[in-house]
Formats: C-alpha cells, sequence, structure tokens
C-alpha cells in the first residue's frame, strides 16, 4: 500500500518529535487502526482505514508540533485513546498519521475542598478514580470501560454510564479544558458555550489534553438485584423505583444477556433464567431502609429480590458486558437513548423488526428519564451476507427513533444520525465551528460531521477554501444505506450454535500459523478487547506491545493480513504480564496460550525472539509523598513547609532572555509558585522544585536553581533535556 505520507515528511516530524515517538511499521499501523468494531470489508473500499504512521504524544507541546505539521502539510491526523468503542471515531478514515493520547497521562491535581480534580486526558478512568477514593471523593459517573478508557477519551464522547442515573452525561462537570485547536494553536476555556463546540464531538473540532471535572463525595455503593419476567415489569420497577428513592444507578440486563455470558463462560447455571434483572444501586447508608418496600414492590409486579451475593457478583461483572463476543465471532450493537417510559414498547419493536435468536440487552437509567441502551447480537463476518446483518445496528437506532429516542452518538458509521443526536440548532452551530477551524476537515475527518468519500487524496489536498463536495460516507455505508437496511431487516437472520469461530470450521482461514494457532480461533476472533485494554500499561507501552495489540496482531497473522513477519518482532518480544498483573482480564489464561502459540508460529518463520520484561522505573514513596503536597495547592503553609526543606539550588529560576511569556510554566505549576506578567519569576516560598514547569517550557528558560555544571544535576530526571545544561546568566 503505497503511503499517503511522503518518507521526507515522516523524517521531518520524527526529527521533531523523537524517532521513539513515530512508529511507521507494518504492526503499528495495523493495530492504531482498529477500534472494538467489526465493520464489513466493504467499508474499505470507501474509506482507507490504515494509518501511515502513528504519532505518540507525550505532552500538549508535542501534540501542538504535530497538529502544526499536520495542518501545514494537508495530512489527515486521527486523535486516539484507547479506543474501547466501535463507532469507528478513533480509527483513519483517510489514512494520514494517528495521534496516540495514552502517553498524555502524567499530571493529577485534586482539590479536595472545591470537590474537583484537574487531570491530563490520557489519565485512565479507573486509575483516576482509586486516587480519588483515596481522599473520600469520586467520579460523577463513569463508563462500563473504565479500566481501560481514559478521561479524555470519556470527555471527548460526552459518555454517559455508571452512575449517571445520579449525575448524568460527563459533560456536565467539565469546569475547564485545555488542548490544541485544529491549526495547532493551543487553548485553555472555562466558558460553557466554547466546551459546547468541543465535549463530545470525538476530537473533530479540537483535541483534549487535560480537563477539570467536579467530583462527588464518595459513598460506597450497595447493588440490589430484583429479577422480573417482562419488559413491562421491568419498566414499571424502574420508573416507581427512581420516582421514590434517590439512586446512584440503575442497570437492566435482558435473559438473553444473561444465556449469551453463560454459555460463553461454559457457567453451568445462568444466575438468571429467561427473566430481566434490575440492579438497583444505593448509598450503602440508604439501602437497608428501602429493603422492605422494594420488596413489596417487586413482589406485586411479580417479581424478586435475588440475595445479596448475586448483586454483589452481577455489580463486579458491570465492566465486562461483551464476553459473549467469543460466540460470534463479531458482534453487531447499537447504541440508543430511549425514554424509560417507552422501553417495554421499543423492544417490542425491536424484536420484531430484526428479528433475531438473541438480542442482548444492557440499560442504564439517566438522571433525565432516558435509559442509554447498548444492544448487541452476534455474526460472522467472513460471511458473505455479513453486510447486511451489520445493518442490525440501523434498526435498533431507528426503532429508537419511533419511539422518542435517539442515536447514543453518530460517531463514523452512524454520521447522518448526527442532526438527531446533537439537536438540529447545535448541529448547525456545530457545523460552522468546523467549518471556520477545520475547513479542510483533516482532524478526524468523518467522525460527526459528513466526509466525502471515495475521492482521491489529490482532491480533498486542492487548493479551495471549503471542504470538497461529494456523496456523504454515511450514505454509502451499509448501515445507512436504505436499501441494504431494507433488505438486513429482511434476511431475518438467527444465530446457529456452530457459529462459535472452530477450529474445524476455518481451516482455510488459517493460512498461517498451523493447527497449534487454530486451536485458539475462538480467543483470537472472540476477543473481549476492552477487557484486553484493562490490563495496565505501567511502562506506558504502545498499543502494539499490549496484550490487545498482540492479540490484533496474531488474528492479522493468522488471516495472513500481515506480509512482514519481522514487524511482529518488537510486539512479540515484549513478555506478557502474569496472571496477577493482568486478572482485570477475567479470561487472560486462554488468551496467554493463544499469544504462547502466536510466538511459536512467528519463531518458526525465522522470526528471531527475545522475549524479556520491560523495566519499569518505581518513584519512591518520598516522591510520591512530594506529589501528593503538591497537588494540594489550597494548603499553603503544607506546601511552604517543604519548600523551606528543598535546598535553595534544586528550586526553579528564570533566564529572562529566554522567556517568550507563554504562560506554560504557570499552568503547569502545581503550587502556583510560576508567576507570569511581562515576564516569568518563581515565588521562592512555594516552590518545591517539582519539574513540571521544566518540561511545560519551550525555550529552556526554567533553570532547576543556580546552573553550574560541576555542582548541578542538570534538568531533572524525567524531563525531555535530562543531562543537558543551560548558561548562566552573566
Amino acid at each position: 500500500m503505497v503511503p499517503v505520507i511522503k518518507p521526507r515528511l515522516l523524517e521531518q516530524l520524527a526529527a521533531r518529535i523523537g524517532r521513539e515517538n513515530l512508529l511507521t511499521s507494518e504492526a503499528d499501523r495495523l493495530v492504531y487502526s482498529t477500534d472494538v468494531g467489526s465493520p464489513p470489508s466493504i467499508v474499505d473500499l470507501l474509506v482507507k482505514r490504515r494509518a501511515d504512521a502513528v504519532a505518540r504524544i507525550h505532552s500538549a507541546e508535542d501534540l501542538e508540533l504535530v497538529v502544526s505539521f499536520c495542518r501545514k502539510n494537508l495530512i489527515p491526523m486521527t486523535p486516539r485513546a484507547a479506543a474501547t468503542n466501535a463507532l469507528g471515531g478513533s480509527v483513519p478514515k483517510r489514512r494520514g498519521i494517528v495521534l496516540d493520547l495514552t502517553p498524555l497521562n502524567k499530571h493529577v491535581a485534586i482539590d479536595e475542598k472545591a470537590l474537583t480534580v484537574t487531570a491530563d486526558a490520557g489519565v485512565v478512568l479507573w486509575d483516576l478514580q482509586k486516587r480519588l477514593n483515596d481522599v473520600g471523593l469520586e467520579l460523577p459517573c463513569y463508563p462500563t470501560s473504565a479500566l481501560g478508557a481514559t478521561v479524555g477519551g470519556f470527555v471527548a464522547m460526552d459518555g454517559h454510564g455508571i452512575h449517571s442515573t445520579r449525575s448524568g452525561n460527563i459533560g456536565k462537570h467539565v469546569l475547564e479544558a485545555e488542548g490544541v485547536n485544529p491549526d495547532g494553536t493551543r487553548f485553555a476555556i472555562r466558558d460553557r458555550d466554547t466546551l459546547d463546540g468541543i465535549v463530545g464531538l470525538g476530537g473533530s473540532t479540537a483535541i483534549l489534553t487535560r480537563i477539570k471535572l467536579a467530583v462527588v463525595e464518595a459513598s460506597a455503593d450497595k447493588p440490589v438485584l430484583v429479577t422480573l419476567k417482562s419488559d413491562a415489569a421491568a419498566q414499571q420497577l424502574v420508573e416507581e423505583a427512581t420516582k421514590k428513592w434517590r439512586l446512584k444507578h440503575v442497570m437492566l440486563h435482558n435473559s438473553d444477556y444473561f444465556a449469551l455470558r453463560t454459555e460463553a463462560t461454559g457457567a453451568r447455571k445462568s444466575p438468571v433464567t429467561a427473566k430481566w434483572g434490575v440492579l438497583l444501586v444505593f448509598r450503602e447508608a440508604d439501602a437497608s431502609g428501602a429493603k422492605d418496600d422494594l420488596a413489596r414492590i417487586a413482589a406485586r409486579l411479580g417479581g424478586e429480590v435475588a440475595d445479596e451475593k448475586l448483586a454483589a457478583d452481577e455489580w463486579a461483572l458491570r465492566f465486562y458486558p461483551i464476553r459473549a463476543k467469543v460466540l460470534g465471532p463479531s458482534l453487531v450493537a447499537g447504541e440508543v437513548f430511549v425514554p424509560v417510559s417507552a422501553m417495554a414498547a421499543y423492544l417490542a419493536d425491536l424484536r420484531a423488526s430484526v428479528s433475531v435468536k438473541e438480542l442482548s440487552c444492557e440499560g442504564h437509567v439517566t438522571d433525565d428519564g432516558r435509559t442509554y441502551w447498548f444492544i448487541f447480537t452476534l455474526d460472522d463476518e467472513r460471511r458473505p451476507t455479513y453486510p447486511l446483518g451489520w445493518g442490525t445496528a440501523a434498526h435498533i437506532v431507528a426503532a429508537a427513533k419511533r419511539h422518542g429516542g435517539k442515536a447514543y452518538h453518530s460517531g463514523t458509521w452512524l454520521q447522518w444520525e448526527s442532526k438527531s443526536v446533537f439537536g438540529a440548532a447545535r448541529y448547525r452551530k456545530l457545523k460552522a465551528i468546523k467549518k471556520q477551524a477545520d475547513n479542510r476537515n483533516l482532524l478526524n475527518p468523518g467522525m460527526v460531521f459528513p466526509l466525502p468519500a471515495p475521492i482521491p487524496e489529490f482532491v480533498y489536498k486542492m487548493k479551495v477554501s471549503g471542504p470538497t463536495p461529494a456523496p456523504s460516507l454515511g450514505f454509502q455505508l451499509a448501515a445507512g444505506n436504505p436499501v441494504l437496511r431494507f433488505a438486513g431487516g429482511a434476511m431475518k437472520y438467527k444465530r446457529a450454535k456452530t457459529l462459535g469461530v472452530k477450529a474445524a470450521d476455518i481451516a482455510a482461514d488459517q493460512a498461517r500459523g498451523g493447527a497449534e494457532l487454530s486451536m485458539f480461533s475462538d480467543a483470537l476472533w472472540g476477543a473481549d478487547v476492552p477487557s484486553l485494554q484493562a490490563i495496565p500499561n505501567p511502562g506506558n507501552l504502545p498499543m502494539t506491545q499490549t496484550v490487545r495489540g498482540k492479540m490484533v496482531l496474531a488474528l492479522a497473522y493468522a488471516r495472513s493480513k500481515v506480509a512482514d513477519p519481522w514487524s511482529l518482532k518488537p510486539a512479540l518480544d515484549v513478555a506478557d504480564p502474569t496472571p496477577e498483573e493482568a486478572k482485570l482480564c477475567l479470561d487472560y489464561a486462554t488468551v496467554q496460550k493463544a499469544l504462547d502459540a502466536f510466538r511459536r508460529a512467528v519463531a518458526k518463520e525465522g522470526v528471531e525472539l527475545n522475549v524479556k520484561a520491560v523495566e519499569v522505573k518505581v518513584e519512591s514513596k518520598a516522591a510520591h509523598a512530594t506529589v501528593a503536597v503538591a497537588q494540594k495547592k489550597g494548603n499553603v503553609e503544607e506546601i511552604k513547609k517543604q519548600a523551606a526543606a528543598t535546598p535553595e539550588p534544586k528550586k526553579a529560576w528564570v533566564l529572562m532572555a529566554d522567556c517568550i511569556v507563554c504562560n506554560g510554566c504557570q499552568s503547569a505549576c502545581p503550587t502556583d509558585a510560576a508567576i507570569v506578567t511581562d515576564t516569568a519569576r518563581v515565588d521562592r516560598d512555594l516552590c518545591i522544585a517539582d519539574g513540571a514547569c521544566f518540561d511545560a517550557c519551550p525555550t529552556g528558560a526554567i533553570r532547576p536553581g543556580i546552573e553550574v555544571e560541576a555542582t548541578s544535576a542538570g534538568w531533572p530526571k524525567g524531563s525531555r533535556l535530562y543531562g543537558k545544561f543551560g548558561k548562566a546568566e552573566a
């Protein structure tokens, strides 16, 4: 495949951000061009879903540099964090460069008094939740993919999720945001109107680097599980419970969800058979007072309250909604909002429309009387009829709209739904923002806004004032095309027990890897990608070198989609985590065996592997204590005590001749010691030698103390200029 970007441009970019941060191998480009979804192969005729390179972003300065470079050279850019959704928003649509934002995860500042947290966009949500819990706080809401999803990704999609019954969408809780505009300039905003042009747009109008959120006081969750026999009874329970109690969360699963999960995990018995399971999550302090009333309501509706252990077990499994994917191997999903009052009617209409054997339904009640539904069925992307089966996603949305609902988000694959998702008035405003900020449609093209496709690159690179007119990509995709959508409904697809990917069924697909790798075809095809993403990545490795990336490569290899097996070596040379380290992935034992078979197959092709663990530097407790103090901006006395104990030569000072008054040091400083007026200066009483200002300064004007090479350690460890020395002032 001929790259869009000329090699000389890639060389120029590598020189700017470091060669280790520009990934161009076949394996890297393959992994970073996928998300959780499995669109039909016809999509590849319409969009170009293979990146030309991946830029790993470690700071806002890195991002500013890369975006400016791409803008100047008319290179499409796709922002990407954990890529835990299936809407196509974090995969290339015009090739170009993928911006990996996951390394942008160093800064977290908690203000306990103000009930806020400021975090880098790449910080994993569950890691942030645990840090908040340590000081008695918690996030207002988080997605079921929180074990791997990032703050920036969740805000960029304006997500709903766990605790949305109490708190609604995350966008309501965004107080401030920093990032980079499509033209490469930096922004820092708190104005609500301006935030509305960024939050929920999936990185199509700007890229977030740091976010300030309002948080709430933590309270222990107490889940209570009620089982019911009908859609109508489940709807009635939700309506009564949300009216009677101030619940933290309400989550629903239908009988098909439980049946598929039981089959996929090989369990002997389903926890809930032929019934709805409705989890009502109270604050622990409120649960005991509601127990008797809830039992009476459940009995009146023909249901019952399950035992506490089952409720706790189901609540613990909230992070693993698609374990049934292994039965597929492909998952066709739709995400919609439907009013609670229309729940039963919507589900009846949907079943009549798609007529699949199993339709797994998971619902999360929001704070405004709606339910967010994640609904999926299973299919096989290798079948010629798969594009029609993929049309089920359109039926899920169409039925929701008939009952007063709408799509959860338009993303890329549902972009024709953008007007109904955002509302006609807001969508007009957003289109104007996009046109003004990115009239070349270079930033995440096709996300939310129609993408002209398919057209050659030279057409959209022509020097014209606005977007190139062409038929919308959305109309051309199978799930959106009215003709194919009708055909998909007429197909009346039913899943067969033999649909799961068994070795005997796919001998033709396993052109490489032999019988040994074929034995793990279920694991390769049916991997629960969000669960793989949840495995911690303490070394900040590229996704290619994580378990998720290696499983993506293993499937591509088995399907003969990898031309150069040596491109797999950097990923396979990285040792896999231990079962203890990977315990967040419930099916890791099988995954690890599959990866072992993958290595053996690649080694047989002559690739010399040298598997070894990545060395991860662990900060000392003293270093953590320093950061903890630094994060408490309001506690001036503690900061001053630490500052007094810090030797003066280690504190920051400013070379005024190099200061360009960019305000970077003031924004980065965790104690407000850096002050910028016409030039920068440092308040010595508040400087604790944290080092954040050193990395933030683009000109090297900030120095660590009086810098004499014979006595100074130079820039602090971890900074990009570690080991270098500047010139002292005359």
